[in-house]
Parts: C-alpha cells; structure tokens; sequence
C-alpha cells in the first residue's frame, strides 16, 4: 500500500513467497508435517493467481525446500518447474537461501552459499540476478543471499546492480530480495532474517539515492513492514508454512503444529500499479489443498481498491499495535543473539477491511516507539482519533501539530466538556475537538445482589433532543466540533444510525456512533460470531447509507481476557474472524452501490435477511455463517 496510490491504472503482479516445494517422489523433505502439504497448497496458488491473471508474477525465494547440497534437490526442483510452466504469463525468480546456500553468518543452520551452490541454481532456475521492465517501470531482482559473503560474484552483483540502477534511474523502480534489508529497525544487528550490516548499509544508500519504490521480501513467512527514507519495505508471508519461532509474537498458544500450521497467514500478494503509487494486497488461501478453492481465493482480488468507497468506519487498538518484542534466543535460527521484531499484522489487517481510521490514547502520541509507527501510517493514509481524559504536554502538542491533517478528531473524555482537557489550546491546531461524557453508573446502595463496575463514556441516543446543541467549552465558551454515541449492544445499528443522521442533519455538530460488541455485563463472554457478523454488517451497511456519521467499531482484535469478553473483526493470531472476513466482502463487493437503502429482517429460524436498494437495481441477502449468499 503507497499513500496516494491514483491515476490509470496500469497493471497488477502477483508475489508468492517460500513455497518449499518438495520432490514428488520422496514426499516430505522436512521434520516438519506441514511442510508435507507444501506442493499441493502451492498447486492452488498457481491455480487462483492464473484466473487473476497478471502481468507477471514474481517468486521471492525459497522456492525448494531441500538445500543444493542433498539428494532431494533435484526432485523438488524438477517438480518447481513444472509447476511454475503452469502460469500463464512470464514468470521469475529471486534466488532463496533453501534454492541457492545461506549467506554468510556465524552459526548459520545450514551450509552457505558458495560458486558451485550457484551454477546448481542457475542450471535449475536461471540467473542470480536480472532485470526486467513492464509499462516504463523498472523491475530489479537480487541474489541477496551473496551480501556479506565478499566472493568475486558478489562484486559482481553490485556493479551490475549499480549500473542498473543509474540507466533506469528515469523511471520507478522495484526491487525483489530474499532476505529483508532489516526487520524492526535499520540499524539492528545481525541475524538471520536480515542482511548483513555492511552490505544493508550499502543497499539503502542506492534505494535512498534512486528513489526505489519498494523492495519486496521473503524468508520470513510472515508480514513486516517498514520504511527505508520513501520506499516501502515489505516482508511477505509464505505460501505454505508459518515460521513457528514468530509465534511468539502472539500472546496466545501457538497454533498447530506449534505455530506452524497457522493457515490465516499463508496466501500471496497482488500488487495494483497505478501512474502514482502502488496498493499491495494479501490474498489467503488459508492452507487449502483443493484446487476447487482458487476460484473463491481469487475472488479476495477482483475489485480494483479505486471502484470501491471507502466506509466512514474507524476501529478502536485496544491492543499494542506496534510493539517490538525481544524473540527468544534458540536454536536452530539465532541461537547466539536475541532477535527484535514487531506485530505488524494490524497494518495488514486494517488493510483487508479497508480501514482508513483508528482511534487511539494520547499515551500513544508521547511515546517515542508508537510515535514513530503513527508517522509511518499517517504517510500511509490512516487517520486517528486521539483521546485523552487528562492534559498532555507540550511534546505531544508538537506532535499533534506534525500530523494534524491525519487527525480526524480530538477526543475529550471526561463528566463535562472541560477546556482544561485541551490545554495548550489543541484547538488552534484546526484539529476539531469532540466530546464524550464519561457515563456515571446510578446508585446502587440498599440493592441485592451483585454489582456489576463499568467504566465507559459516550451519550445514549435517549440523551440527545430532536433539535440538539453543540455543547461548549465551560471556560472559552468555544462550541465543540462533535459528540460520540453510544450504540449498545443488542441495540439495532440500523435504526440507530438512520436516526443519529436526522440528527445531525439539523445541526452543524458532527457525531460519532460507537458500536459496541462488548456484552452489557462485565462476566459475560460474547463469543457469538454470527451475531457480530450481523452487527458489523449493519454498521458497514449503515455507514454506506449515512457517510456523514462517522461509526466506530469498539473491537479490532479479540479481547480474551480480563472483562468484557467479546470477539472482534480479528482473533489474537490476527486471522480474521467471520466478521472480519465479512466487513471486507461488504467493502468489496457493495461498496461501490449508489444511493444505496438497506434494510434486515431476521427469520423465524433465526437466519437474518438483508434487502439491498440502489440506483440500479435491488437484491436480496442471506447472512449464514457470517457470509452473505444472494437469494435468486
């Protein structure tokens, strides 16, 4: 995803990353039993990427799962490239340490890249390294696997590479690497996952100088992103495996196989070019083996972004979203140092649904970690809510200053609108400033039974009058710019919301409506998928209807423990929940209706009916098992 992304559209490319094919003969290459469903989950990739049909697809690395120097090799590789003839549109390579030999580290697993791993390569797949070109956009693949090794062929590869780089240095350009450049940060040590300092150091000179567009990486099998001065660094997931020492970066049990099966993180990505910019998606297979399921996988990709209107909803980050966590140190991969790396999960997720909007705490503003991350989304096109119930200081003034035409809004949260809340004058910013009261439970005194704390903010639509007026600053006299809206659960987000527009309708005060997923009791769990499915889906319905009321989701991701239990639009692995997977099927599909009117009913079995009216036609929806089937 690149801010601005616009203009003609040009073209799309598709990525697969560490498919870890086996040779056909001898089955599974690897310990490990997922590895054993590898060929056949990339037999469907090649199947869906095919009905997507783009103008190349681009492989980034690990193609093979046995090294150069076994036995296996030449089955998997033989059994690679017959699988690859089945794409129909040019296909390339970018050599991976399983294809090619690791680079040079102390204490590397297995053996190193060395003169005779690469002509075993280069029989097998072709040249190291290679150029191509596609509508005036240059396309550079490396060997990063030859960084730091200081062979003759990795002098090579660097003259080559900064000879291309001047002849092209006219055009956009993108480079295909194995290794990532670094995982959380520039300037971090030696591993496993990253390229050695010196040569790193030597590569973000020539993507700084040449203005590089994005490098697209593998090895992973998960998802990072980061920013390397204006370009885009992405670290893509694998195709068949997730690397179960990254499960740590979940604070829930891994899944099977000790993290490695975790089938929400495999798939491929489809890159739109656009005149200006690119927008990168995940398509997930989630492991699947069936060839019949590429037509549904490619389906995640039809749309173009740019046909589809983006929904007027933002999501709360209850969770950490951005922290760096320390990895344990353990053989086989970094077991002499320990590893930082950070959950950037909810960046792709956000993605998925097509969220444009989060709300977060002041407290994320102020430290120096998540302010870094905020910048880099704020570049990337997401807006914020910030919030505060207390003062803040003059660094985050600053810092509110620097983004402040990311900033939706200024929430104050307190009993009643306080122009000590936005101290240093936050409204000089031109940032607007809302208002949401913090909600004060009745008196519970000389009352049995139990008492239930709750700790929330926000007007109940009961509090607001037909002809309702901007609240104001108690010292300044200054009217607020909006107010938020509790919209409990169980309550109809429908007629909630077509109620809150003839509000706001009559009155120049903005209005946010929070839709809450958490139960009304502390103890309860609500863990009903299909009735948040339904509920987030009259929300995205809702926003399409009424684009002037901004709708807030109160859950991201699950939150599984402490009070207020309740399943979000992802689970704590970050795969998607049915409302989730819902949310962008609305986006997708409905997103681009006009004038659309939508209305539910629920059935007396229990199964709920949408009626969808629009410009140019009407139609008729079933929502089972949180997806909608149209009724002919």
């Amino acid at each position: 995803m690149k801010k601005g992304a616009k203009g003609r559209h040009l073209f799309r490319f598709a990525l697969i990353a560490d498919s870890h094919l086996n040779p056909v003969d001898e089955g599974n290459t690897s310990p490990w039993q997922t590895n054993h469903l590898a060929n056949p989950r990339n037999e469907v990739v090649v199947r869906a990427v095919n009905i997507l049909k783009p103008a190349f697809t681009v492989h980034l690395g690990d193609v093979v799962h046995p090294l150069p120097y076994t036995s296996s090799y030449k089955g998997a590789a033989e059994y690679a490239n017959n699988l690859y003839q089945k794409l129909n549109h040019p296909f390339y390579i970018t050599p991976g340490n399983h294809d090619i030999g690791d680079k040079y580290l102390a204490g590397n697993p297995a053996a190193t890249i060395t003169q005779e791993s690469c002509k075993v390569y280069e029989s097998f797949f072709g040249e190291q390294w290679q150029t191509f070109e596609r509508d005036g956009v240059c396309f550079i693949i490396l060997n990063s696997c030859l960084f730091g090794s200081d062979s003759e062929s990795e002098d090579l590869q660097w003259k080559w590479f900064e000879k291309t780089l001047s002849l092209n240095s006219d055009k956009r350009i993108f480079l295909f690497s194995h290794y990532p450049p670094f995982i959380a940060d520039r300037n971090e040590e030696n591993n496993y996952d990253n390229i050695e300092q010196e040569p790193r150091a030597r590569l973000l000179h020539y993507i700084e100088k040449y203005k590089v567009e994005a490098i697209f990486a593998g090895h992973v099998h998960t998802f990072f992103l980061n920013q390397i001065f204006s370009t885009l660094s992405y670290a893509l997931p694998s195709s068949t495996n997730f690397r179960q020492d990254y499960a740590e970066i979940f604070r829930v049990n891994p899944a099977q196989e000790f993290g490695r099966n975790d089938v929400g993180k495999f798939g491929f990505f489809i890159v739109d070019i656009y005149e200006d910019g690119h927008i990168s998606r995940f398509a997930r297979t989630n492991g699947s083996t069936e060839l019949i399921d590429a037509s549904e996988i490619s389906n995640q990709m039809e749309f173009r972004p740019e046909n589809s209107k983006p929904m007027n909803i933002s999501v709360d980050m209850c969770h950490e979203w951005c922290e760096v966590l320390r990895l344990p140190y353990n053989p086989p991969l970094d077991a002499f140092t320990r590893k930082k790396v950070r959950n950037d999960y909810s960046i792709l997720n956000l993605w998925d649904c097509g969220i444009e909007h989060i709300r977060i705490p002041v407290s994320d503003i102020s430290d120096d970690q998540v302010w870094e991350r905020v910048k880099f989304l704020s570049h990337l096109g997401i807006r914020f809510t910030v919030f505060t119930v207390s003062t803040f200081s003059n660094l985050v003034r600053e810092r509110l200053s620097e983004i402040s035409n990311s900033i939706h809004a200024f929430e104050m949260i307190s009993v009643k609108p306080d122009e000590k809340l936005v101290n240093l004058k936050v409204a000089s910013l031109d940032i607007p400033v809302y208002f949401s009261p913090i909600y004060i439970p009745q008196p519970h005194s000389g009352s049995a039974g139990p008492f239930d704390h709750t700790m929330a903010s926000g007007y109940f639509v009961s509090d607001l009058s037909e002809h309702f007026q901007a609240p104001k600053y108690i010292h300044s006299g200054r009217d607020l710019d909006g107010i938020v809206v509790r919209v409990p659960y169980g309550d109809s987000v429908l007629d909630a919301i077509a109620h809150l527009g003839a509000l706001q309708s009559s009155s120049d005060m903005q209005i946010v409506a929070n839709i809450c997923l958490l139960p009304n009791k502390s103890s309860l769990n609500n863990n009903d998928d299909d009735a948040i499915s339904l509920r987030v889906a009259e929300a995205c319905f809702a926003s399409l209807m009424n684009p002037q009321i901004h709708i807030r989701l109160d859950t991201f991701v699950d939150i599984d423990r402490g009070y207020f239990l309740r399943h979000g639009l992802f689970d704590r692995r970050h795969n998607p929940r049915k409302a989730g997977l819902l949310m962008k099927q609305i986006k997708d599909v409905y997103g681009a209706l006009k004038n659309l009117y939508v209305s539910v009913e629920v059935k007396s079995d229990g199964v709920k009916e949408f009626q969808l009216k629009w410009d140019k036609g009407a139609l008729q929806l079933q929502l089972k098992n949180g997806i909608f089937k149209e009724i002919v």
